[in-house]
C-alpha cells in the first residue's frame, strides 16, 4: 500500500480494475475464465480517498468464473467507498478491451455489446440491463447513477449525490450474464480474450459550486 499527498483542490482517483478474460472452447459448448484483481489505495487524513469494492465477486464470483459455463451468471458488483472524513462526488466509467484494443465509447459496436450481459439488479425474474447505448439514448437504467459523457455518476436525477464519510454508494451493476446461445458467444467479444475494467474517481464537494453533473464533470478533469 501506498501513501500519496494531494492538494485540498485536488482531485483524488483510485482505479481498480477488474480483469476477466473469455475463453471460447469446445465449439461454444464450454467457457473457461480466469481472472486477477488489482488494487491501488490511497491514503491521507487531510484529503478525502475513496475504495471501489467488488464484495460478491469477491467471495462467489471469482471462484465462479473459474468453471464458467454458457448461461452462468456471474457476480459482479463494484461499488464505491467513502474512506476519509469529507464528503465527495463520485464517478465510474467501465471500458471492454479486447484483443489489446479499448472500447469505451457507445459508438463502438462491441462497446454496445458488452452491456447486453451487464445487469445491475438480477433480484428480479429478468434482471434489468445496466445500460443499452445501441438504443442511442444516453440512460442508465440504475437510478441511483446518471450517465454522462462516458462516466455513471453517483447522482439523483442530472445531480451528483455528495457521498458521506464512511458511507458507500450502491451497486453500480451486479452481475454479467453470460450468453446462451452459441450465436451469441461468436459476437466478438465472448470468443476472445477480454477484459472488463472499471475505474472509480472521487472528487471533494467543496470544490464544486453547483452540484449538476456537468459542472461536478469540469472539476474532475
Amino acid at each position: 500500500m501506498k501513501k500519496f499527498k494531494f492538494s485540498l483542490k485536488s482531485q483524488i482517483m483510485l482505479s481498480l480494475c477488474m480483469l476477466i478474460a473469455g475463453l471460447l472452447l469446445c465449439g461454444g459448448s464450454l467457457a473457461y475464465f480466469t481472472s486477477r484483481d488489482e488494487v491501488t489505495n490511497n491514503f491521507n487524513a487531510k484529503t478525502p480517498s475513496i475504495v471501489l469494492y467488488e464484495t460478491r465477486w469477491e467471495s462467489e464470483g471469482a471462484k465462479m468464473a473459474q468453471k464458467a459455463v454458457p448461461g452462468m451468471e456471474i457476480p459482479k458488483d463494484p461499488y464505491i467507498y467513502n474512506n476519509s472524513e469529507a464528503e465527495v462526488y463520485v464517478r465510474m466509467k467501465i471500458e471492454l478491451v479486447v484483443d489489446g484494443h479499448t472500447y469505451n465509447s457507445t459508438a463502438d459496436p462491441l462497446f454496445q455489446k458488452i452491456f447486453s450481459y451487464i445487469y445491475f439488479d438480477d433480484e428480479t425474474p429478468d434482471g434489468s440491463l445496466l445500460f443499452d447505448p445501441s438504443l442511442g439514448i444516453s440512460e442508465c437504467y440504475n437510478p441511483d447513477f446518471y450517465y454522462y459523457d462516458g462516466y455513471f455518476y453517483y447522482a439523483s436525477g442530472d445531480t451528483c449525490k455528495a457521498l458521506e464519510s464512511h458511507k458507500a454508494t450502491s451497486k453500480l451493476f451486479d452481475c454479467i450474464k453470460l450468453p446462451v446461445k452459441k450465436t451469441d458467444f461468436n459476437n466478438g467479444i465472448f470468443d476472445k480474450k477480454f477484459t472488463i475494467k472499471v475505474i472509480a474517481e472521487g472528487v471533494s464537494t467543496s470544490v464544486v459550486e453547483d452540484p449538476k453533473v456537468e459542472n461536478c464533470a469540469d472539476q474532475f478533469n
